[in-house]
């Protein structure tokens, strides 16, 4: 999931974006861990929804 929220955001002038873009960066983040949170949700196993929460964090920051 990193690398597509990568390339949502990728552009050869970081100063080219503009609000309608990082408004759309910005939703698929909250897509992002949306999924994560479901993932977290259905997972039985401890260590493993340790895990996910962890990397959700990860891509959150």
């Amino acid at each position: 999931m990193e690398n597509e929220i990568i390339l949502e955001i990728e552009r050869e002038n970081p100063d080219e974006r503009t609000i309608g873009e990082l408004g759309k960066v910005i939703e698929k983040l909250d897509e992002t861990v949306a999924e994560y949170d479901k993932q977290i949700e259905a997972s039985e196993d401890v260590s493993e929804r340790k895990q996910m929460r962890s990397m959700r964090m990860k891509d959150d920051i």
